[in-house]
């Protein structure tokens, strides 16, 4: 709870009075590689890689290919991804960026309230989520639909390197 507090604290600090986000750099590629590698490792570790079966493109009977989308500006090294975290659908997540390792916000326990700065895009305005995806940085992460152990592990290490309780779904 306290971690959530720091970090919720750590977007506001990003936020004009207005709502506005304060504009930084685009992000790098090693953090966007970091990125879409924290995403798949949470994906793995939480044993959710199953649930991709029927979403994006399958690059082969085993390998989903899904398309993320990426804020182009990072903000006091927070930026912001729009996803599919199966089974909950699509959000819009906050994560803290170093120049190799993103921390996202909040697990996939949380649900995604609309009340986080990371949520599900159900909550959000049709016609604003349209625009992001258009203007936001386009990339695709593969997922293997049955990870080896050897992916597992590695990340679970992702997991322990960012300091979270993490475990498979249902433990």
């Amino acid at each position: 709870m306290t971690i959530q507090i720091v970090l919720s604290l750590l977007w506001l600090s990003a936020v004009t009075p207005c709502g506005q986000v304060k504009e930084g750099p685009a992000p790098t590629e090693a953090q966007i590689t970091a990125l879409t590698s924290a995403i798949v490792d949470e994906i793995y570790v939480y044993d959710l890689a199953k649930e991709y079966a029927d979403i994006g493109v399958s690059e082969s009977n085993d390998i989903q290919k899904v398309t993320i989308f990426i804020m182009p500006k990072t903000s006091n090294n927070v930026i912001q991804v729009i996803y599919p975290l199966m089974p909950l659908g699509e959000i819009i997540r906050m994560f803290f960026l170093s120049e190799r390792l993103a921390s996202p916000h909040l697990t996939p326990d949380s649900n995604f309230p609309p009340t986080q700065p990371s949520f599900r895009t159900v909550y959000m305005d049709n016609d604003e989520l349209c625009r992001l995806k258009q203007t936001w940085i386009r990339r695709t992460i593969s997922i293997k639909l049955t990870p080896t152990k050897v992916d597992i592990d590695a990340a679970r290490k992702w997991a322990f390197l960012e300091g979270f309780e993490r475990g498979r779904r249902g433990n």
